[in-house]
């Protein structure tokens, strides 16, 4: 039986599969954590050919379901990238690790690269930064969108949890019970996008905690301020560009035209919703990757922010 595929602007399409592929591979993580041979950006490790990868997975999709939740994603892409670099094998990925009755955790990706075994630890976040340009330059005043998540507590847990797992003597025993090699190396990405307040968007240089890698082009608003901030970023480009709504399922990689909506997209927002993204494109088909995106953020949204810190 064929295997229909999504609309070409879907999310599960071959054309946006490979839009994230790539993304993937050019990116900087946010946070690197450990020492190991692996590199990032992975495009380093060898050239792939992200269109074949890109048809293989929509199939699979199409066939079983794309991933639920966007870490899941996120993670069975960066697992197919994994299998089709060079002298790179996947020993396991999600092995849940058990003592008795209680799980302790589980070990992201197992992976044969080299001479090298390795236990990595990957996540996608995002985070808007608030408070003055002093605040954030601390990871505590990094909070994802729903305030339920923040950098620093976030590294602190790959460091003091998750990547020693695989030193526990009974970690060690699980994977051998597995026919699975000890880890000689441990390593952590963090991938996403650091938001900027939108006054930053002049900023060539917005402030960033130290030894984090800093993304640009991407910024939140309040709610109310969403006109203001639309006239900030959409004033460089003119009125050849126009505002793209991304979905939660199309957060990955770098959208390209057309627009839908106009540069002032007040009209087409639901008023304090969770959380609007919106990507700035072209109205023309292929004319270059978005310019910027923009998050609109409940107006309590600094409030809980701050509520978060405690």
């Amino acid at each position: 039986m064929p295997i229909t595929h999504q609309t070409e602007g879907h999310a599960n399409h071959p054309a946006w599969i490979r839009c994230e592929l790539d993304w993937i591979l050019a990116s900087q993580p946010l946070v690197s954590l450990g020492s190991g041979p692996l590199q990032a950006p992975l495009a380093a490790l060898g050239a792939l050919d992200t269109g074949l990868l890109a048809t293989e997975i929509a199939e699979q999709w199409a066939w079983n379901g794309p991933p639920k939740r966007l870490g899941r994603r996120f993670e069975h892409l960066l697992s197919a990238l994994f299998d089709a670099i060079p002298d790179m094998r996947v020993l396991g990925h999600g092995i849940p690790i058990h003592a008795g009755d209680q799980t302790r955790g589980e070990i992201d990706f197992l992976l044969s690269f080299r001479d090298a075994i390795i236990h990595l630890e990957v996540a996608l976040k995002y985070y808007a930064g608030v408070g003055d340009a002093a605040d954030r330059l601390a990871p505590i005043r990094w909070v994802g969108p729903s305030t339920e998540d923040r950098l620093d507590r976030k590294i602190n847990h790959l460091l003091t949890h998750q990547l020693p797992l695989s030193e526990d003597p009974g970690t060690l025993q699980v994977l051998a019970r597995r026919d699975l090699p000890a880890p000689t190396h441990r390593q952590a990405w963090i991938f996403g996008r650091l938001i900027h307040p939108y006054h930053e968007a002049l900023n060539s240089a917005p402030p960033t905690p130290d030894s984090l890698f800093s993304t640009t082009g991407n910024y939140w608003c309040c709610y109310r301020d969403r006109d203001q901030a639309f006239r900030i970023l959409s004033r460089p480009v003119g009125s050849t560009f126009g505002w793209l709504p991304v979905g939660h399922d199309a957060l990955i990689g770098q959208h390209h035209g057309p627009a839908q909506l106009p540069l002032i997209a007040t009209q087409h927002l639901v008023a304090n919703a969770h959380h609007t993204v919106l990507a700035l494109v072209s109205r023309a088909m292929s004319k270059g990757p978005e310019r910027a995106r923009l998050w609109i953020l409940p107006d309590d949204f600094v409030e809980r922010a701050w509520v978060t810190h405690s």
